[in-house]
């Protein structure tokens, strides 16, 4: 058997070492690697993963959720352009009515790419919402086991499991995100987050490694869901200044600060055109009117544009900001090696709610950046993964106390788990009266996403082209014929009398380009009073290629980003060559 030794006051494994400020070395065998206790908390937290998101599966309710329309839509288009040939689709002319969509120029992509894999396997669009389904299941899974391996650093294995399995079940996570609103996106950016904290723990095992797997995790996070890179990614680093002062290292705080600075280019493929494309869509349909911050603050003068959204947002707050109360009041008569790991998710968790007020109004006007995230309630993203830790935590100092002081402490534990947990099944049935079920076969009719991605009247747009024609000439004399259709790539026959304008199915967008008979390359007009493609082609017969170029801040992020995955991969292979003298997570516990 092999022998580990640790210093004074540490904590180990499932039981707790007393503290002794004289003891200099204790040795404590470690355990040896058993499959079957790996694979338990994989397969409890996936059960549960599933079991969360099933009623949506046997029901048509899914289809309801606020967003859910669009991400269906979105998922199949970006899927069937994936397997087309396109790696990364970021123009849907079939979206809009088949006038086209920039949606992936401006929105993150990752959690199209899960879905698109699954696409071979059920290609038919009637399938679409059985494919949203399996994607958010697999957030779930992603994110209980990264929010696993991080407690585990903290508790003992049964209480990670369990902090695991809240985390899934938590009002927010799972009543808010999943059923009421079918937050795709921002379930895939609170997957990952867990994972980013487990490797902060991890940095002085092996800084190389663990930091890049920190790196990969918030550039995940990025390229899931842009409101959340604000919320995230500073209570990522206010944690890893904890775990450097508590620890007395500067090594957590500097490998975090250049873990975010390493996932910018990382994930610049997306970045560089979503910051650069902006004022090309509908900004006012984003940030202005019903979508201004000010109109979703908690306690206001006025009331919300949504009653329901009010309803169950108020809800969520009381019964997450109660037993936040609770187990921090539970942590904060535990131990003190427990204690100083609770404060900064304590503080975390307190001030998420108060950002969700009426009276953070002056905040959110003196850091314009936070009126990105359009939504003050979308705190509570962070409010979920701080409460989860403190969970953990709360179990655990139970464990740790006396059976005197723990005879009320667990009991009142346990109470806040599962009446957190109930809160899904008592708020759950209203969501679902409120509803009526919408078919795939509407979803898919007249594809429309959202107003800020929708580049010209549609309603006028679909008079002109009668019967889904593709082109057609708006002035002069002469007949016009598609030869190719594709994302980005369209190839027209034209034949002129007298000069013409040809109109094309798509909107007009930067990069828009065409090569006629001469072969060069022209850039395409706008009709402006149509915003749609426009040609003007002198008498004769042409051949016309249209296409979507790829712009400079497209090849610029393109470029950048695959020359930081390699060098990152060349970096995690010799990272893992080091690693191999290093127990496995299994095996090895920092102190808690």
């Amino acid at each position: 058997m092999r022998w580990r030794c640790t210093t004074g006051g540490e904590y180990r494994g499932d039981r707790a070492e007393p503290e002794d400020a004289n003891r200099s070395t204790v040795r404590i065998p470690m355990r040896r690697f058993a499959p079957g206790r790996q694979w338990f908390p994989c397969l409890a937290i996936l059960l549960v993963s599933v079991g969360a998101v099933l009623p949506s599966l046997l029901s048509e309710l899914l289809l309801a959720g606020h967003d859910a329309k669009h991400h269906v839509r979105w998922l199949h288009f970006f899927a069937e352009q994936f397997w087309q040939g396109t790696l990364y689709p970021r123009w849907l002319p079939e979206m809009n009515a088949g006038f086209g969509s920039p949606v992936f120029f401006i929105y993150p992509p990752l959690p199209y790419f899960v879905t698109a894999l699954l696409h071979p396997f059920a290609p038919d669009p009637a399938a679409a919402p059985y494919r949203l389904a399996a994607g958010i299941a697999l957030s779930l899974f992603v994110g209980g086991m990264g929010t696993f391996c991080w407690m585990r650093e903290l508790v003992s294995r049964r209480n990670a499991l369990l902090s695991a399995i809240l985390f899934i079940l938590l009002p927010y996570h799972l009543l808010i995100d999943v059923y009421l609103r079918v937050a795709y996106a921002e379930l895939w950016a609170l997957a990952w987050a867990p994972w980013a904290l487990f490797a902060i723990h991890r940095f002085d095992r092996n800084p190389p490694l663990y930091g890049i797997l920190c790196a990969a995790s918030l550039a995940a996070l990025a390229l899931s869901h842009a409101p959340s890179i604000p919320l995230l990614v500073p209570a990522i680093l206010a944690y890893g200044l904890s775990v450097a002062l508590i620890k007395r290292q500067l090594l957590p705080i500097g490998i975090t600060i250049g873990a975010v600075i390493l996932s910018f280019p990382l994930c610049a493929a997306y970045l560089a055109t979503a910051l650069n494309h902006g004022e090309l869509i509908n900004q006012a349909a984003l940030f202005d009117g019903r979508h201004h911050y000010s109109r979703w603050l908690l306690f206001g003068a006025e009331p919300w544009p949504s009653e329901e959204t009010w309803r169950m947002i108020l809800a969520t707050v009381f019964a997450q900001g109660g037993m936040t109360v609770l187990f921090g009041l539970v942590l904060l008569s535990g131990p003190t090696s427990l204690r100083r790991w609770g404060w900064t998710p304590l503080l975390l968790a307190a001030g998420s709610l108060f950002l969700m007020t009426t009276w953070s109004d002056p905040v959110w006007r003196l850091f314009p950046v936070l009126q990105k995230v359009q939504f003050p309630w979308r705190f509570l993203i962070v409010q979920t993964v701080a409460l989860t830790a403190l969970a953990g935590l709360a179990l655990e100092a139970c464990a740790r106390r006396p059976a005197r002081i723990a005879a009320w402490m667990r009991p009142a534990v346990h109470f806040g788990l599962v009446g957190l947990a109930l809160v899904n099944v008592a708020l759950l049935p209203p969501i679902a009266a409120n509803r009526e079920a919408i078919s795939t076969e509407s979803v898919f009719a007249l594809p429309r996403g959202p107003k800020e991605y929708v580049l010209g009247d549609l309603d006028k747009l679909r008079q002109l082209f009668p019967r889904r024609s593709r082109a057609l000439v708006t002035a002069g004399e002469g007949r016009v014929a598609v030869r190719d259709w594709r994302s980005r790539r369209v190839a027209l026959e034209i034949d002129a009398r007298t000069t013409v304008t040809v109109a094309v199915r798509q909107f007009h967008y930067t990069g828009w380009r065409y090569v006629s008979d001469n072969g060069v390359a022209k850039a395409a007009d706008a009709l402006v009073r149509l915003g749609v493609v426009g040609l003007k082609l002198p008498p004769g017969r042409h051949h016309v290629e249209l296409t979507l170029t790829p712009t400079g801040e497209e090849r610029f992020g393109r470029m950048a980003s695959l020359l930081s995955v390699a060098a990152l991969i060349v970096a995690a292979f010799f990272s893992a060559k080091r690693s191999r003298r290093i127990p496995s997570w299994a095996n090895a516990r920092p102190p808690a």
